[in-house]
């Protein structure tokens, strides 16, 4: 949260608009330093490549979990970037596979028409056709998402406010459920 309530690391989206929209670049840069990635939350349009830039002294090994893994990809001091691939588009776990502590909730969309809050609470999304939206404000670490319908005017910048709501019991209890190991299948009786 920063100052006057704002929110970082909120996904804001925008659907429902008439025609295509190609992705913006081939690329999007991630910062690997001081044992953390630039970002808690990150975002890009499925067919984009992650580039992971190591800024530190020692070396990064980013993954998606979940996602087959073919070769230790190892981003070196100073070195190239370590190229990342989604194989569709959904939501993925960056890691470093040597810091458990090091993790970034990937989203892989299917559409380049979306933003991340950073701490000002502010978004910026051009580009978008004409005509009748939906807008998506989706903050990950409280599991809250809020909509709004929206006409858009052809270049016309139309400011937009979300409020979600914060229940400090509901987040707690999430968090609870997060760190609980996954119920275990009872064994089967032998016949």
């Amino acid at each position: 949260e920063g100052v006057g309530r704002t929110l970082a690391d909120v996904l804001v989206t925008v659907t429902e608009y008439d025609g295509f929209l190609p992705a913006r670049g081939e690329t999007v840069r991630i910062e690997a330093r001081g044992c953390a990635f630039n970002g808690r939350v990150l975002a890009m349009t499925y067919g984009q490549r992650l580039d992971v830039y190591n800024f530190d002294n020692q070396g990064y090994m980013p993954r998606l979990v979940g996602t087959p893994s073919y070769a230790l990809r190892v981003a070196l001091p100073g070195g190239p970037p370590v190229p990342v691939f989604a194989p569709k588009p959904g939501q993925y776990l960056l890691v470093d596979q040597t810091r458990d502590y090091m993790r970034s909730d990937l989203f892989v969309l299917s559409y380049p028409t979306y933003d991340l809050t950073q701490l000002d609470g502010k978004f910026e999304i051009s580009g978008i056709p004409a005509g009748k939206v939906k807008v998506t404000a989706y903050a990950p670490a409280l599991g809250k998402v809020v909509h709004q319908s929206v006409e858009v005017g052809a270049g016309v910048n139309a400011p937009l406010t979300f409020e979600i709501a914060f229940s400090e019991s509901e987040y707690r209890e999430r968090l609870r459920a997060s760190a609980e190991p996954a119920p275990s299948v009872p064994a089967t009786e032998p016949h």
